[in-house]
């Protein structure tokens, strides 16, 4: 009886999982020193793409995150606020969220992503550079 059932619930699932694997594309994950992240390689024209990146390090925390900037001279220690860069991403519970709708097909790559970690306890800032490679499909 019980391997019957157990059987049958691995049938049921060999259906229902197959359609998931169609429409939903599974996550990419990387590597980036000590920052991971995750985010769909493909994905469909007019979905939401949302990539996250944390820090795989427990000392050390992100504190900010920005696009577009290009001068890190100016930062405020007590903050993390940089002068000159306004277009900040959305940080919660030590992940950044970067997260849009793409309007054309094709390769892309995501550049100029810059996140900003210390360590908690110490006046140690890093910066990091990432870049998200990604196909929109149709």
């Amino acid at each position: 009886m019980r391997k019957s059932l157990l059987l049958l619930m691995v049938i049921l699932c060999g259906f229902s999982c197959s359609k998931k694997k169609e429409t939903v594309f599974s996550n990419h994950e990387e590597l980036n020193g000590p920052i991971t992240i995750l985010y769909p390689r493909t994905i469909k024209k007019s979905e939401e793409f949302v990539a996250k990146m944390f820090s795989n390090d427990p000392k050390r925390k992100l504190v900010n995150a920005v696009v577009n900037c290009s001068d890190f001279t100016k930062i405020n220690s007590e903050t993390f606020k940089i002068q000159g860069c306004s277009k900040e991403l959305l940080i919660k519970n030590d992940t950044v969220y970067l997260a849009f709708q793409p309007t054309a097909t094709g390769d892309f790559i995501f550049k100029n992503v810059n996140l900003i970690s210390t360590i908690i306890s110490e006046s140690d800032i890093q910066f990091h550079e990432v870049e998200l490679k990604y196909k929109v499909i149709e």
